[in-house]
């Protein structure tokens, strides 16, 4: 049988560092019962009082939505109790282990509820429902994969990069102009961009930011092929200490390199897609805040009239001031090719960071030793929980 070498204490230690880097997927035998919703209880429990007061609807005015509300609270304190007493804890105790029993009462109740006071119709209790399972997913994605933990290691990175970030920049700027420019003084791409509906827009945007994402998705694995070997536990060990990780003793023994979960491989993908998307979101904007600046003074009103619609119609005007004897005027159109040559520049930049030498210094590689680091810790810390 195997013992436990890491006493709880070193062990909570640990876990939390894995947390704090934005990879809770690293800790052993991670469950979504025991390790996510019960961390996710508060905001679950503010999801599901908004949802009780939506199931009361606009029936109540006055005072009668203050009863109302304390109706509601109530409700919620009784079935809260009743479930903590079915499952053998306290009335009021803070669950230990999140199952189906309570994700099934934080779904259903409010949709039930709906129908009991609102005399809701049997689609708005099944919209309820649903509503319910994808609040629980987006929570299950937020708390399950540490998207808080991530967003904040990858900003504070990105303070300390930033100066390396703004030199790139200045480097790369021109070769940026020279992908970018040919099509901001392009009229196609200004007809293109005003053809779009808001929706249209937004997609296509996106697409483009979405394929860059996926870039980064299909070469990680590659990536973590190389860095998940070690080929010591004192290699992993020296790592382990020269990043300042909470892991005592030394895994000497190590025959081989614990398999990476399907969870450790999604957690590590989504912190370098949020990692890397803080970095790129500012060579957007600083690209965009360029060639919104030189958009306002180079393409004027009739040049972005005559190139989207031939002087049909009227140019959607958002803004409009003078500037050295001259009228100024902040279009939609200007705004869509601007937002559309940002998200080019997404793409743009995230191949170059996985490709370009000189890219992938400034981008990638902090990112990938940082998490061979994580990986060097959970060697040691799997070989000490696991040690026989």
């Amino acid at each position: 049988m195997a013992r436990t070498v890491l006493s709880p204490a070193a062990q909570e230690a640990v876990e939390s560092w894995f947390a704090r880097r934005g990879l809770p997927n690293l800790i052993d035998n991670y469950s979504v019962s025991t390790d996510v919703f019960t961390r996710a209880v508060p905001t679950l429990i503010v999801l599901w009082m908004l949802s009780i007061s939506a199931a009361f609807g606009d029936r109540f005015q006055g005072w009668s939505q203050l009863w109302a509300a304390l109706a509601g609270v109530a409700f919620l304190a009784a079935i809260g109790a009743g479930v903590n007493r079915l499952r053998g804890r306290r009335a009021f105790q803070v669950p230990d282990r999140v199952g189906v029993p309570e994700l099934f009462v934080f779904v259903l109740t409010p949709a039930v509820l709906g129908v009991l006071v609102d005399n809701s119709s049997p689609g708005a209790f099944v919209l309820a429902v649903l509503a319910g399972i994808v609040e629980l997913l987006i929570v299950w994605f937020i708390f399950g994969f540490g998207l808080g933990a991530i967003l904040k290691w990858a900003l504070r990175h990105l303070g300390e990069q930033i100066g390396d970030v703004f030199g790139l920049m200045i480097r790369s700027l021109p070769l940026l102009l020279v992908f970018t420019m040919f099509l901001f003084m392009n009229a196609e791409l200004w007809q293109v961009a005003d053809d779009f509906t808001g929706p249209l827009f937004f997609a296509a945007t996106g697409g483009l930011v979405a394929v860059a994402a996926l870039f980064v998705l299909v070469r990680l694995p590659a990536e973590l092929e190389d860095i998940a070997k070690f080929e010591s536990g004192e290699q992993a060990a020296s790592i382990a200490t020269a990043c300042g990780a909470p892991i005592e003793g030394i895994s000497a023994d190590l025959d081989r390199t614990p398999e990476l979960t399907r969870g450790d491989r999604i957690n590590m993908g989504i912190l370098a897609v949020f990692t890397m998307g803080v970095q790129i979101a500012l060579v957007m904007l600083i690209v965009g805040v360029f060639y919104f600046l030189f958009g306002l003074v180079t393409v004027r009103f009739n040049t972005i009239q005559l190139w989207t619609n031939g002087g049909a119609s009227e140019v959607d005007i958002l803004a409009e001031f003078g500037l050295f004897g001259a009228d100024i005027q902040v279009t939609s159109e200007l705004l869509k090719v601007v937002g559309f040559l940002m998200a080019f520049t997404a793409l743009q930049f995230t191949v170059s960071a996985l490709t370009d030498a000189t890219y992938r210094k400034e981008f990638f590689d902090e990112l990938t030793k940082e998490i061979r680091e994580a990986l060097a810790v959970r060697v040691l810390y799997l070989d000490q929980i696991k040690r026989p």
